[in-house]
C-alpha cells in the first residue's frame, strides 16, 4: 500500500493534490522550488502565490531539497510544468529509488520531443520498471478541487496492483 508521497512542485495543482493526500497518505512532503512560498507554507499554512484562500493541511510539510522530499517514499509525484518536467526529474533522479512508483500529474507533452510525461519518464530513468510509472490525468482545476467540488479524473497504469492502489490513494468522496 502506499502511504508515504512526495509531491514535487508546489504551484497551484501541486499543493492540491498534496493537500488532498494528506488525509490519506501516513507522510506528504510537498517540494517547492520558491524560498518564500515554502517559507509561507510553513509559517502560515497557506500558499497565497499560487493557491491563495485555501487553508493547507497541518500534516502536509514543505521541503526545499529533493533528498528531503523522496527519503523513505513510495511515491513520486510530478506535478512540475511540462516544459521542466524533464530537467526536475533528471535533478532528482540520484534520489529516486527503484521500489519507487512515479506518477505524473503534469498537463501537456514535452514541447520539443512530443513525448508524453511517462515517455520523458521512462528516457530520464533508464531501467525504471514501467509498471510503476502512472499517470493522472482528467478535466481539473486546482481551485475546484482545493474546495472539494466533485471531480473525477483517469489513473493510467500498466501495473494493475498500482493503479488499484493509487486509485484507491486519491480517492475521496469529491475526487474519484
Amino acid at each position: 500500500e502506499i502511504s508515504k508521497v512526495a509531491v514535487i512542485g508546489g504551484g497551484s495543482w501541486g499543493t492540491t493534490l498534496a493537500n488532498l493526500l494528506c488525509g490519506k497518505a501516513k507522510e506528504v512532503d510537498l517540494w517547492v522550488r520558491e524560498p518564500d512560498v515554502l517559507e509561507q507554507i510553513r509559517s502560515e499554512r497557506t500558499n497565497h502565490v499560487f493557491l491563495p484562500g485555501v487553508e493547507l493541511d497541518a500534516r502536509l510539510r514543505p521541503v526545499g531539497t529533493f533528498e528531503e522530499a523522496l527519503s523513505g517514499k513510495d511515491l513520486v509525484l510530478m506535478v512540475v510544468p511540462s516544459h521542466v518536467f524533464r530537467e526536475v526529474l533528471g535533478r532528482l533522479k540520484e534520489h529516486f529509488q527503484p521500489h519507487m512508483c512515479l506518477m505524473a500529474a503534469t498537463k501537456g507533452i514535452e514541447n520539443d520531443t512530443l513525448m508524453m510525461m511517462s515517455q520523458v519518464a521512462e528516457d530520464v530513468l533508464p531501467g525504471i520498471n514501467t509498471g510503476r510509472v502512472a499517470c493522472l490525468a482528467g478535466p481539473s482545476f486546482a481551485r475546484e478541487v482545493s474546495r472539494k467540488f466533485p471531480t473525477a479524473v483517469t489513473i493510467a497504469c500498466r501495473d494493475d496492483t498500482y493503479a488499484k492502489s493509487l486509485q484507491r490513494l486519491f480517492y475521496t468522496e469529491y475526487f474519484r
